[in-house]
């Protein structure tokens, strides 16, 4: 509901703003939009976080507390750069960030597949983390590209950062 009056105030708003306005509403429709697809892939998670962190199977949940973790220090990060004001302080913790989410995305996908290899988690198990783990990373990736389009000064070439931060 936010987001569709947020689409709505910045279609109207649009008419009477000039060319950098415009360009900064774009960075925040983008921004809102990713901030509503995160929303929406974690809510598809809750479930399986909540069963599997609780499971008596310590391997799995040990892979549920690796997601919630990763998930707590991108936020973490993403208010570290809300209370900079140092705009290469900024650019190196948005570095940092997608240095530690490819570190999780590869070693994830080592440990799900010793984990499937030696029978430690059901099939079940495996499905579902793979899949949460695929929806930690992508939100991970939209959690850089929201900081970069709110937090990087006015006039930074974004495009080349977002290449160089969001390069899959």
């Amino acid at each position: 509901v936010l987001y569709a009056e947020i689409v709505v105030f910045a279609a109207n708003a649009e008419k009477r703003m000039s060319g950098a306005q415009l360009k900064a509403l774009y960075h925040l429709r983008i921004a809102c939009r990713n901030v509503a697809k995160s929303l929406k892939a974690i809510t598809l998670m809750i479930e399986n976080i909540n069963r599997y962190a609780r499971s008596d199977n310590a391997e799995i949940r040990d892979e549920y507390n690796r997601i919630r973790l990763t998930l707590a220090e991108t936020l973490r990060d993403v208010f570290v750069v809300r209370l900079t004001a140092e705009d290469d302080l900024v650019f190196l913790v948005l570095q940092r960030m997608r240095q530690r989410l490819d570190e999780y995305e590869r070693d994830t996908s080592s440990r799900i597949d010793h984990l499937i290899r030696h029978g430690i988690i059901t099939k079940t198990m495996a499905t579902s983390l793979m899949n949460d783990s695929a929806i930690t990373y992508d939100v991970g990736v939209w959690l850089i590209e929201i900081t970069a389009r709110l937090f990087l000064p006015e006039g930074s070439d974004l495009e080349t950062i977002r290449d160089e931060l969001l390069v899959d």
